[in-house]
């Protein structure tokens, strides 16, 4: 997520949303004041973190390269999903394994742990 790119949506959001009241002050420290217009933002933030985790189907995008993802598809209609991981390789040339005769139809990123997992120690 750009920052600068997401501030400025929001800020337009924010704008059109209060029929042209906000203004958009920050304090030293990079806020939004009023109060509740940096609670908006935070909200917006969280929101769009949420919508990136959402499954993307491969007919819109492809997954990056080198990175890995989840990947789901279909077998046969009336078979649940076989979900898989893999990490995809730009020497593959996008060749998804363990289903070459059904391709993947949607894939999403791998969300980063929870704070409290990242934060326990592996001694």
């Amino acid at each position: 997520m750009d920052i600068q790119t997401e501030q400025q949506a929001f800020e337009k959001w924010a704008f059109q949303a209060s029929h042209g009241w906000a203004s958009f002050n920050k304090d030293s420290d990079g806020k939004y004041w009023p109060d509740k217009l940096n609670l908006a933002w935070g909200a917006w933030k969280a929101a769009k973190e949420q919508a990136a985790t959402d499954w993307i189907s491969v007919n819109d995008v492809g997954p990056p390269i080198d990175e890995m993802v989840l990947v789901c598809w279909n077998q046969h209609p009336d078979v649940e999903p076989e979900k898989e991981y893999m990490s995809l390789d730009e020497d593959l040339s996008e060749y998804w394994p363990n289903c070459v005769d059904e391709p993947p139809t949607h894939w999403r990123k791998i969300p980063p742990p929870p704070k409290q997992a990242q934060e326990q120690s592996h001694d």
